[in-house]
Formats: structure tokens, sequence, C-alpha cells
């Protein structure tokens, strides 16, 4: 006669494929939000405009911290999920950081270019590290915590 057998495995992580498909997916959304953005003045039209802009990359540099972390083999083994959420979240403040760098030089070497001042570039991280912390909420919560695996034994 067969029973039935119910076992309980813990899963730690997202499945890769998931989190790959949701990075790609980000970029393309980001890149086509960003074009239209271009065309239409809106970064100079709409004064918040950088603001959801920033956060979307936030969410973007943070899942791919997160890959890069998980799967790319580049570091040592993420051994906590204290320890994701902190690097995590490192990565995503020297993204955004280095950008912010990056619109300071373009703003002094352009003309009447204004990308950035003190209070706005404090803004944009703020919303680099939002978006980065809503990258791990989104990860710890679509990631299956148990599954229920089922088997049959001969008795």
């Amino acid at each position: 006669m067969f029973s039935k057998y119910f076992f309980i495995k813990k899963l730690d992580i997202l499945p890769k494929k998931e989190l790959t498909n949701a990075i790609f997916f980000l970029i393309f959304f980001i890149f086509l939000i960003n074009s239209v953005a271009m065309r239409f003045y809106w970064y100079s039209i709409l004064w918040w405009f950088d603001m959801p802009m920033h956060f979307l990359g936030g969410v973007w540099v943070g899942l791919a911290g997160i890959w890069a972390l998980l799967y790319s083999g580049l570091f040592s083994s993420t051994s906590s999920d204290k320890q994701l959420v902190l690097r995590t979240m490192i990565i995503v403040f020297a993204i955004g950081f280095l950008w912010e760098v990056f619109e300071y030089t373009v703003q002094h070497l352009i003309p009447g270019a204004n990308l950035a001042d003190p209070i706005d570039s404090v803004s944009d991280i703020f919303f680099d590290l939002s978006g980065g912390a809503f990258a791990l909420l989104y990860f710890f919560s679509s990631r299956p915590r148990w599954c229920i695996i089922k088997s049959w034994k001969r008795n």
C-alpha cells in the first residue's frame, strides 16, 4: 500500500530567473520612460520628475545588487539577511553617489547645464535609497519561504 507523506523544505532565495526577468523588465521600463521624458522635456517642465526616476533607478540598482551578491559568484557568500540588506544598501548608495558626482562633473563641463545642487543631490540619494529599500522588500516578500514537497512512500 502507498501512504502519502508531505515534507516541508525551506527555500531561502528567489529563483534566479524571476529576479533576472524583473531586472530586465525594469531597465527596459526606465529606458522607455526616460526616452519619452527627454523627448518632451519632462525633466525641465516637471520639477519633481527626477524623483520617481531616481526611485526606479534605486529599485533597479537594488535588484541588480541582490542578483550580484547572490548569483554572480563575484562576492563571498552572503550568509544572512542582515548582510544582504546592508550590502545591497551600500551598493545603492555608492551608485547613487557616483551618479551625483557625474551630474556635478557634467554641470561644470557644459556651460549653462543645471543638473545638480546640494539639496537636489540629497533628495536624489534619498530616492535612490528608498528604491533600494523597496527592492529589498520586493525580494523578501516574493521569495518562497517554505515549499511543501509531496512524495509517495510504499509501506
